[in-house]
C-alpha cells in the first residue's frame, strides 16, 4: 500500500497540472490577505478616526466662540453652555481613548460599552420583548453584551468596529428606516489580519461547494489518469501480485494525505501571513453560536477552525466517493468530474426543496455550507435543531461508506462480464 502512496504522489509531484492548481491556491491566499489586511481596522486608523472627530468637534466650538464674539449668541446662555460643554467633554472622551489605543488597554473601551447599555438589555429581558424581529432585536442586544464581556473577561483584544451599529443577529428582519440596513451590515461585517482571525476568513471563504469542486478538479484524473481501458497502463499494475481493491484505496488514501497536507498547509500559511504582518491572533476569540428559543452561546475560535476542518474534511471524502464511483463507471476523468459536480449542485438544489421532510437532516448536501452548519445558523433558518455538527459528521461519514460499497459491486461486475 505505502508503495503504490508513493508511486501516486511522484505522479502528482511531477504534474504541471497539479503545480498550476497549488500556485493559483497561494495566489488566491496571498491576495486574500492583502484584501483582509487593507479592511481590517488597525489601531492606527481608530486614532486617524478620533483625531477627525477631534478636529471637527473642535470646528463646532470655534464656530459656537465666533458667534458669541459676533454676538450672535449670549455666553451667558444656558443652551448655549451646555452646548459648548458637551462638546469639550466629548473631546477629552475622543482623547482618552486615543490614549488606550495607543497602550493597548481594551478594557475600559469594553467596559465604556458595555455601561452604555447593559441596563437597557436588563430591561428588554424583564419585558420579554424576544418576539420582535425589528433591528436591534433582544437576542442581538443580549448576545453583544456577552460577546462584550466574553472579550473582556478574557482579557481579548476585539475586532473593531464594536459600537452599536456593528452587531446583527440572524432574529433581525426588519430595519426602520430600511435604508440603514445596508450601512449596518457593511459594519457587522468584521475583519481581522491576525492570523487566527484570518485562519476563520478563509475557512468562511472556501470551505463549500466551491472549495469542494476545487479538489475535485485537483484529484479528478487520480483514479483514470492511467486509462482503465484494455489498453491503459494501469494494465501493467493488474499483472503485479496487487489486487484491483489495492490499487484504488492506496488512490484514495493518497486523496485523503494531500487534502490533509493542503489543509494543514493552508492553516499554517494563514497564521504566519498573520503573524509577520500583525499578530498571532486568540484561540478563545467568541464566536456567536445560535440555540433554540432565543438562547445563544459562544464557542472559541480555536474549536470553530477545528470543526470546520474536520466537516470539511469529511464533506471532501464524500465528493471523492462520488468521483470515484463515476470514473470507474465512465473510465473518463472529465466525464466523472462534470458528472460529480452536477449531482452536487442538483442535490443541493434539491435538498433546498426537502428541507421540511422527515429525511431532511439525513442528505448530506445540506452540510456543504460548514460555516452555517458549526455556528447552527442553518437549524435557526430550517427551524430543525437535528443540523448540527455532529450530525452531519455522521450523515457524511454513512453516505461515504455506502457509496465505497457501490462502487465495489460495479468493479466486481466490471470483473465478472470484463
Amino acid at each position: 500500500m505505502l508503495t503504490i502512496i508513493r508511486f501516486e504522489l511522484k505522479k502528482m509531484a511531477k504534474s504541471n497540472f497539479y503545480r498550476a492548481l497549488l500556485i493559483g491556491c497561494l495566489i488566491f491566499i496571498l491576495s486574500y490577505y492583502i484584501y483582509v489586511h487593507i479592511h481590517t481596522m488597525h489601531t492606527d486608523d481608530l486614532i486617524l478616526e478620533n483625531e477627525a472627530d477631534i478636529s471637527m468637534i473642535q470646528s463646532e466650538i470655534n464656530s459656537v466662540e465666533d458667534s458669541i464674539e459676533a454676538g450672535e449668541l449670549e455666553a451667558e446662555d444656558k443652551e448655549t453652555s451646555d452646548r459648548l460643554e458637551d462638546l469639550k467633554r466629548t473631546i477629552r472622551s475622543e482623547q482618552e481613548e486615543i490614549k488606550l489605543f495607543e497602550s493597548g488597554e481594551w478594557t475600559p473601551l469594553l467596559n465604556k460599552e458595555i455601561e452604555q447599555y447593559e441596563q437597557h438589555v436588563e430591561n428588554r429581558i424583564f419585558r420579554d420583548e424576544y418576539y420582535s424581529a425589528a433591528w436591534p432585536t433582544l437576542v442581538t442586544e443580549e448576545s453583544k453584551l456577552e460577546y462584550h464581556k466574553w472579550l473582556r473577561d478574557k482579557e481579548i483584544t476585539p475586532v473593531y468596529p464594536i459600537h452599536f451599529l456593528s452587531w446583527v443577529t440572524l432574529y433581525d428582519q426588519v430595519y426602520e428606516p430600511p435604508d440603514i440596513e445596508e450601512s449596518i451590515k457593511k459594519l457587522s461585517t468584521k475583519y481581522s489580519s491576525t492570523g487566527i482571525y484570518f485562519t476563520n476568513h478563509v475557512f468562511t471563504f472556501v470551505f463549500n461547494i466551491l472549495g469542494a469542486c476545487f479538489f475535485l478538479f485537483l484529484f479528478g484524473d487520480m483514479v483514470t489518469k492511467e486509462g482503465l481501458g484494455k489498453n491503459g497502463s494501469i494494465q501493467l499494475l493488474r499483472t503485479q501480485p496487487i489486487r484491483r481493491s489495492k490499487i484504488y484505496i492506496g488512490k484514495f488514501l493518497t486523496m485523503l494525505l494531500i487534502t490533509f497536507l493542503l489543509l494543514l498547509g493552508t492553516v499554517l500559511l494563514s497564521f504566519i501571513l498573520g503573524t509577520i504582518f500583525d499578530r498571532f491572533g486568540d484561540w478563545d476569540y467568541p464566536v456567536l453560536i445560535y440555540g433554540e428559543e432565543f438562547s445563544f452561546n459562544f464557542m472559541n475560535m480555536g474549536t470553530v477552525l477545528l470543526q470546520s476542518a474536520s466537516l470539511f474534511f469529511l464533506v471532501l471524502i464524500f465528493c471523492y466517493s462520488i468521483l470515484f464511483f463515476f470514473s470507474i463507471i465512465t473510465k473518463k476523468a472529465l466525464v466523472a468530474i462534470g458528472l460529480t459536480i452536477a449531482i452536487l449542485f442538483a442535490g443541493i438544489g434539491l435538498s433546498a426543496d426537502s428541507v421540511t421532510s422527515m429525511i431532511a437532516p439525513y442528505i448530506p448536501f445540506h452540510y456543504f455550507s460548514v460555516r452555517e452548519v458549526i455556528t447552527n445558523e442553518l437549524a435557526l433558518t430550517l427551524e430543525n435543531s437535528s443540523f448540527s455538527f455532529k450530525q452531519g459528521m455522521i450523515v457524511l461519514a454513512v453516505s461515504s461508506l455506502l457509496l465505497w460499497l457501490m462502487t465495489y459491486v460495479v468493479t466486481i461486475l466490471q470483473k465478472r462480464f470484463s
